[in-house]
């Protein structure tokens, strides 16, 4: 349930309120909603041991590497496998239009993602990946320049808007 409070933070009143998982999960959602119309992210509580860890998961759309950014805000800790802890992670503080300001407090411990392709996306990258290209050469070694040059392709690809006309250039 969510739960406001009032602290004072350089001089000026900040409302904090706190989200427990469920509801962190719940505008988590809605966030990669607005941010990627059209792309449907599941994103589950863990059960059990696992309790505070959130699971998003999605086909095709944008990349893992724009979706961390955007997954990292509603991170309350992160694991430190030094010592096996959670060390809390420092809430940003936001300005509404009223001038008045507030700071969320998210209480998942960590979120794991997981992007899969769909037969057509796969369809599609194993047409770019030909012999000859970047893609080829860059699965060639690893022993099989379909399989990994098409799985690396697919990896750095937006397929939020389809398909595009022309392959990226490897990273």
């Amino acid at each position: 349930m969510t739960t406001t409070s009032v602290e004072i933070v350089a001089g000026q009143d900040v409302e904090i309120i706190e989200y427990d998982v469920k509801e962190t999960a719940a505008e988590l959602r809605q966030t990669l909603r607005e941010e990627f119309p059209g792309v449907k992210f599941s994103v589950r509580m863990a059960r059990g041991s696992a309790y505070g860890w959130l699971d998003c998961a999605w086909t095709d759309g944008p990349t893992t590497s724009q979706v961390l950014p955007i997954l990292g805000r509603f991170e309350g800790s992160r694991f430190d496998g030094r010592d096996d802890s959670y060390r809390q992670v420092a809430a940003a503080t936001y300005a509404r239009e009223d001038g008045s300001r507030y700071s969320p407090r998210y209480s998942s411990c960590g979120i794991i993602t997981h992007r899969t392709h769909s037969a057509e996306a796969r369809a599609w990258a194993a047409g770019v990946v030909t012999e000859g290209s970047h893609w080829w050469s860059l699965g060639e070694q690893h022993g099989d320049a379909v399989y990994y040059g098409t799985h690396r392709l697919l990896d750095q690809t937006d397929l939020t808007d389809g398909f595009p006309a022309v392959a990226p250039k490897p990273n």
